[in-house]
């Protein structure tokens, strides 16, 4: 009878180590996934997304700093352009004065010169072609401040490709009429200056002929 409870004893301890041994192997398995659940090394989503908005906060700034260097930038260019365009008129201004009274000056003499009968042919071929240029000389500083103008049609930062392509146009339009400006200075040095001291130097010595002419009749007399 012993003999048969132990052999009973030693059966059911038989079946039931496999269910134990799936029983520890389960609970392992379960405290494993259990451990992976809470790793503290894995960051959570919650610091995922906060990462992610740091890093597009970042960006943001970034893109506004941008934004703000490009604006100052722009207006610094904008200023620039006002003021070059002011000093430009008012340069214009005073020269196109000068100029004026140059031609009055020149018109005047050379009208008082016929009315005495003086040959003013060389003078007036001279102050022709000076006039020409004067005309030209306008004509280009015109086409500067209407390009300026153009220029500052286009936003600095919004349209920046148009915007440099028409600053360009305007300093070579710029560069041009300070070329004509100098050709009708060098035209007035080379020509009209020349032809104005050539009349004086004839008109002299007419004088100097006159006065010796009326000195012989006057001796002719006594």
């Amino acid at each position: 009878m012993k003999k048969m409870i132990k052999l009973a004893l030693v059966s059911l301890a038989v079946v039931a180590l496999p269910f134990a041994i799936n029983g520890t192997i389960g609970s392992q398995a379960k405290g494993q996934g259990q451990s992976a659940e809470i790793d503290p090394n894995r960051p959570s989503q919650e610091k995922i997304d906060a990462k992610k908005q740091e890093i597009q906060d970042k960006k943001d700034e970034i893109n506004s700093r941008k934004e703000e260097a490009l604006e100052e930038k722009c207006k610094n260019v904008e200023t620039r352009i006002d003021t070059q365009v002011q000093r430009f008129q008012v340069n214009q201004q005073n020269r196109k004065n000068a100029y004026e009274q140059i031609e009055n000056k020149i018109e005047n003499l050379i009208s008082n010169l016929k009315k005495q009968g003086v040959e003013t042919t060389d003078l007036e071929e001279a102050f022709g072609r000076f006039k020409e240029q004067l005309q030209t000389f306008y004509a280009e500083h015109e086409r500067v401040m209407n390009q300026l103008q153009t220029t500052k049609q286009y936003a600095c930062g919004e349209s920046q490709g148009q915007f440099k392509d028409e600053l360009q146009k305007a300093r070579q339009q710029l560069k041009i009429a300070h070329r004509e400006r100098l050709e009708l200075r060098n035209q007035f040095v080379s020509e009209l200056r020349p032809a104005l001291l050539q009349l004086r130097s004839e008109i002299q010595n007419q004088n100097q002929v006159d006065q010796l002419n009326n000195s012989e009749d006057e001796t002719t007399e006594l």
